[in-house]
């Protein structure tokens, strides 16, 4: 496409395979918010395995049935496969995995798909839909500190004053199986909770955590925390508690800002 060529602005649907974005998609199909032109998901390929079934089994089907393309991208090999290959693992307050294998993904894409459009300064030619509720308003970035300006981040839920209730209410009335919260099942913000949770639901995917951080403590002997920031227990000695695990119900959630899966955006 060269210069002289005039672009068509278009819009599209950051999918991250939880409720908010399920929600967005089905609104779509009830004709509450505008069709897109086409959805995308950045697969770190660290998903808990539910909800790359809710998207074969649902998403997929929804955009085949609206004509609507269901576009995946990835950053390298995988989150997994990446950190491994540095034998190290996400840490909480560092959102360097968020960059490289969800929105850089995805910024690339529109890269590609904008090539040689000449850009107008401070003006979008890309619009990405957002799926924040109005119970996590703070998650939303205002248009002024957006970056890049070519694309114009927009989150329909706020507009209509949607929450995270009222949203799992919608599908639910519609029929369909309201998705399980997304989110890497490496990620250090599940807290104690999540990763008892992964050892008793997912036993395969915790070995694969207590990997990691078996490779990164070695590598890293100095370090004190893992996975679990919030103290100094490694996961295989958390595997290794087998009456801790019929409590897992009744642990605290220590990062509750990520319950709704938010590295998507």
């Amino acid at each position: 496409m060269n210069e002289e060529q005039e672009y068509v602005h278009q819009t599209w649907m950051s999918y991250g395979g939880g409720v908010q974005t399920f929600g967005m998609l089905l609104m779509v199909k009830y004709g509450l918010i505008e069709k897109p032109h086409g959805v995308i998901f950045s697969d770190t390929k660290a998903e808990y395995p539910k909800t790359y079934e809710h998207i074969q089994e649902y998403a997929k089907p929804i955009c085949e049935e609206l004509g609507i393309p269901f576009i995946e991208v990835q950053g390298g090999e995988g989150l997994i496969e990446g950190y491994k290959s540095n034998n190290s693992i996400p840490l909480a307050g560092f959102r360097a995995c968020t960059f490289k294998y969800k929105i850089d993904p995805i910024k690339a894409y529109y890269r590609e798909l904008t090539k040689g459009i000449k850009r107008k300064r401070g003006k979008a030619i890309i619009t990405s839909l957002i799926g924040i509720s109005t119970d996590e308003s703070r998650r939303a970035i205002p248009r002024r500190d957006q970056k890049p300006k070519w694309i114009e981040n927009k989150y329909p839920f706020l507009e209509m004053d949607i929450s995270r209730k009222q949203i799992i209410k919608f599908i639910e009335e519609k029929g369909y199986e309201v998705p399980p919260k997304s989110g890497c099942f490496v990620c250090p913000y599940h807290g104690l909770k999540g990763f008892v949770d992964l050892k008793v639901n997912h036993p395969d995917l915790f070995k694969v955590a207590i990997g990691m951080e078996e490779a990164y403590f070695e590598k890293r002997p100095e370090r004190i925390h893992g996975f679990l920031s919030d103290s100094r227990i490694r996961l295989k000695e958390l595997g290794e508690i087998p009456s801790l695990f019929s409590f897992v119900k009744d642990l605290p959630n220590e990062h509750n800002e990520c319950d709704s899966g938010g590295c998507f955006l």
